[in-house]
């Protein structure tokens, strides 16, 4: 009790797990040959609980990327490098995922399919929300790019140019759960004589 008001409060537990892999290859194709590609796939989860059951908020986060290089030696003065890249990391701000559909079992319809409960607002009190929102962000980045160089001489001159093509798509579902928002000029009694 801090100033007369009840507060819940005990420890939490958050959590961490990161898991990931790196596939590299080195290829020598010949003498003025070389190609190089690399994969990498990692993988994070989180969540960070809270005091009553339904509360806690997870922010996974995974991406995938590609790269393949490619450097021939055309002449004793001239190389051309090409490469070309793709990327799509991911990050989710959501609910946590080990609870029940709430909103169903009290008989709210026409929520989404996924797990938790409506949001209750009362002002100064908190009734166990999940939380009222689930974010998803994807980017899709490509990359092609290609230099090619030539020495004459004293000079040294190179030519190149480049693609790059970047999505970013973003997902938010707020309150699909239900809303529910209890305030004083709403839920107050009418004044003598209205």
């Amino acid at each position: 009790v801090i100033d007369g008001i009840s507060y819940a409060t005990a420890d939490t537990r958050t959590w961490i797990n990161r898991n990931q892999g790196t596939v590299r290859l080195d290829w020598n194709k010949s003498e003025k040959s070389t190609i190089y590609g690399r994969w990498t796939d990692f993988t994070t989860t989180n969540l960070a609980g809270g005091v009553q059951p339904l509360e806690g908020t997870a922010s996974p986060y995974s991406e995938q990327n590609l790269v393949i290089h490619w450097t021939k030696t055309l002449s004793t003065s001239m190389v051309n490098d090409v490469m070309a890249s793709y990327a799509r990391p991911i990050w989710d701000f959501e609910r946590a995922h080990n609870i029940p559909d709430v909103s169903k079992q009290i008989g709210l319809v026409n929520t989404s399919a996924d797990v938790g409960g409506p949001y209750w607002g009362l002002q100064e009190y908190v009734l166990d929300p999940t939380t009222t929102y689930d974010w998803t962000t994807t980017a899709n980045k490509f990359q092609v790019k290609d230099d090619f160089r030539i020495v004459r001489g004293r000079h040294n001159m190179a030519f190149g140019g480049e693609i790059i093509n970047d999505r970013f798509v973003y997902h938010n579902l707020a309150a699909d759960k239900g809303y529910f928002g209890f305030v004083p000029q709403f839920s107050a009694a009418c004044p003598a004589g209205n």
